[in-house]
Parts: C-alpha cells; structure tokens; sequence
C-alpha cells in the first residue's frame, strides 16, 4: 500500500532492523528529509530520530501513555533537543481535544 501511495522505500521492520535498512540503502548514510512517528512508542520515536538527516523534521502523530524521552544521537547536537540554540530543532508537546 506504501509504494502505491508514493513511498521511495518501504522497509518491513518485523524482519530486518527499521534504522539500519533506511540508512544502508535507500538513503546512502544521508538519511530521510523529513520522519513520521504515528505510533505514540519510545521506540519509534527514538528511531525516527535516528534515521533523519541532522536539520531535517520530525513530526509525532503518536499519543504517548508515558513521558517521552529525547536523546540526541550522535549526529545531532544536544542543543537540537533542548531548543537552547535559535537555528535548532525544538522538542514540542501538545494536545488535542477529541
């Protein structure tokens, strides 16, 4: 259904490691433009982190049951997390009513 909707790459993550597959092949080490979270998981989000290119977006669609903690990875540096930098990435947490 991915690729019919447009997807470059479609990775089954029950088989192979989600991060590792990105990274190798469809983006050459470079990364992703621009990541989705949808399921609300310390361990998607943590992996979206991972796989996008160091300026690039991150949007989280998912509702978290627990806090959420931000770590930066090795390729961004830690003032993307915190906001303290102007040109940095800001963490945002909001609700919707539904």
């Amino acid at each position: 259904m991915a690729k019919r909707l447009g997807a470059d790459a479609v990775v089954a993550s029950k088989q192979v490691d989600a991060v590792d597959a990105i990274m190798l092949e469809p983006t050459n080490g470079r990364g992703v433009d621009a990541a989705i979270e949808a399921l609300g998981l310390q361990q998607t989000f943590a992996s979206c982190l991972k796989v996008r290119q160091s300026r690039s977006a991150l949007s989280s669609l998912g509702v978290y049951s627990s806090d959420l903690t931000i770590t930066s990875p090795p390729s961004m540096p830690a003032s993307a997390t915190t906001g303290s930098s102007p040109r940095s990435a800001r963490a945002a947490r909001s609700a919707c009513a539904g």
